[in-house]
């Protein structure tokens, strides 16, 4: 969901604030109360591979490490 003006988003909804938006962001929690994640950055112009919860650049590198996760490899 991008952004305008005005937006009312629900529980697991995602918004994207437009790059370059000069404006500032306001946000205003429901009656409940909410929980926020605001992330920034810039694009990274590198190609992106997913395999479940992986995400590196090649498949190559993917397979390595599911590989290294199944051996127990990956720790913390």
């Amino acid at each position: 969901m991008f952004v305008g003006a005005t937006a009312e988003m629900s529980a697991g909804s995602l918004g994207l604030y437009p790059p370059g938006a000069d404006a500032e962001l306001v946000l205003e929690a429901g009656p409940d109360g909410a929980a926020v994640l605001v992330l920034t950055g810039r694009p990274l112009s590198e190609p992106v591979v997913q395999h479940g919860p992986f995400v590196i650049n090649t498949q190559d590198e993917v397979l390595a490490a599911v590989r290294d996760y199944q051996a127990g490899r990956l720790i913390a």
